[in-house]
Formats: C-alpha cells, structure tokens, sequence
C-alpha cells in the first residue's frame, strides 16, 4: 500500500465492514514482528467468520449452562471423548502461554484458533 499511489486502505471503512476483532485477529496472525505481509481481504474475512464462530459458540455454552449449578463433588470416571479434551485442552494452554511469554502472538493465536474451530467446535 502506498499513499502516494493511492491505494491505501481506510482503517476506519475496514473497521466498519469486518469489527475491530477481526483486524485485530489479523493483526496477531499476520506473522512475526517486523515482518512485511500483503494485506489481503481474504484473511480480514477468515478473522471475522471465526470470531462469529467463536461467540456463537460462547452463546451456546452459556445457555446449555444456564440451569447449571454446583453440586457435591463426586469422584466418577470421565467418557473418553471428555477426558481427551481436559488433556488436549491443558496442552493448548501450555503452548499457547509458551508462545505469548516469547511474544510469538502470531504463532499463539493460530494455535488457538487451529484448536477452537476444528477441535472444540468441529468435533466436540
């Protein structure tokens, strides 16, 4: 992009059309600190239909949870597929928290991203 070419994009507009989140998104998986990378539509697109995701989701487990409320602790066994995303969940933490205290946000946020949607939401 260039301001002399006048083939800027207006921050405001982008705002507007996709939410800061989304840029926001973008801004955090655009790669490594000091790095160029092209701009592309596609990517503000990609950051915006997971954040639709991810508070669709967040909607959902709120109203399964709206009824919930605490009960005597009991030791029982967990299913498998449960006891799979404690474990898988925990790992994400780890690397995710890993990347953020190195400043890797771009690698952190894909992590997220990479488990929330075709992990959580796609399979559990």
């Amino acid at each position: 992009m260039s301001k002399s070419l006048g083939n800027i994009i207006s921050p405001t507009d982008l705002r507007k059309e996709y939410a800061t989140d989304a840029i926001r998104q973008w801004a955090a998986l655009s790669g490594a600190m000091a790095k160029d990378r092209p701009f592309s539509y596609e990517d503000i697109k990609y950051a915006k239909s997971f954040i639709n995701k991810f508070w669709n989701a967040a909607r959902f487990i709120e109203s399964a949870l709206s009824d919930y409320g605490p009960k005597p602790s009991t030791s029982f066994p967990l299913i498998l597929v449960d006891d799979w995303m404690f474990n898988r969940t925990n790992q994400v933490v780890q690397e995710f928290t890993e990347h953020m205290e190195k400043f890797e946000f771009h690698h952190a946020m894909s992590k997220f991203q990479k488990f929330f949607w075709h992990e959580v939401c796609d399979n559990y």
